[in-house]
């Protein structure tokens, strides 16, 4: 609903074309952007004919309702890319090849989604991941599901002063938690199940310094490492637990 920022729906297709919407009430045929802050009153498929979905800039409280692809996990394509700050809470995500798009953005906050890389047709590669490379500070992913990923389920370069807690991956064909670059990293109490087909690693860290890693579990499949740490100073690691298979 709306809030005492102006907000625009569309749709745009693969052309660029853009076909105004002018409804809060979002219809399970469209494929909307929004600027500003609202929350979903019913789910929204994304057609396989549109280039993109939700564009935030403030708040997308979904309320319990899904987000949903209805095609193949087209490379590339996003359910959700950040414009500015923002908090994304409450969506069920399915079948996109990243679900959410941090871009290049500070002051993020993930909370208490579902992101399910398999849809209809196949299985995306990548939850929460960036497609921008300048440094990004304030990431806050906590209380999350993940399931599938063929990529990595959270995938944070370049990022400082940020946290990754609570959060539950199961089925990850890929990488479970991959953080590259950055300084002031908090990564606790994250269950990784991995796949016994998985060819990568549980938690992927690498050039962070300062960084508290604690209470996590990995289980499955650790093919390459359960856990890899490596040109990283000031790590204080506490009561992990690896439980590979292989």
């Amino acid at each position: 609903m709306p809030t005492d920022q102006y907000i625009r729906f569309y749709a745009i297709d693969k052309a660029g074309n853009v076909e105004s919407v002018n409804s809060f009430d979002i219809s399970s045929r469209t494929v909307c952007g929004a600027y500003g802050s609202y929350t979903l009153a019913n789910d929204v498929i994304y057609r396989s004919d549109q280039s993109q979905c939700f564009d935030i800039s403030s708040l997308l409280d979904c309320d319990g309702h899904t987000i949903a692809y209805d095609g193949p996990a087209l490379a590339g394509s996003s359910a959700i890319k950040l414009s500015g700050s923002a908090v994304i809470e409450n969506c069920n995500i399915v079948g996109f090849d990243g679900a959410i798009d941090l871009f290049n953005n500070d002051n993020v906050q993930i909370l208490n989604n579902t992101i399910d890389a398999c849809g209809w047709r196949g299985c995306g590669r990548n939850g929460i991941t960036r497609s921008a490379e300048p440094g990004i500070n304030n990431i806050s992913i906590i209380g999350n599901d993940f399931i599938g990923q063929e990529g990595a389920a959270i995938d944070v370069p370049n990022a400082s002063n940020s946290i990754i807690k609570d959060n539950r991956l199961s089925n990850i064909l890929g990488t479970g938690i991959k953080v590259f670059t950055g300084n002031d990293f908090s990564i606790a109490n994250n269950t990784v199940n991995l796949t016994l087909y998985n060819r990568a690693h549980g938690f992927w860290v690498s050039k962070i310094n300062d960084l508290e890693f604690n209470n996590n579990v990995v289980e499955g499949g650790c093919y390459y490492s359960c856990v890899s740490i490596d040109s990283s100073t000031d790590v204080n690691m506490l009561n992990n637990q690896l439980l590979s298979l292989i």
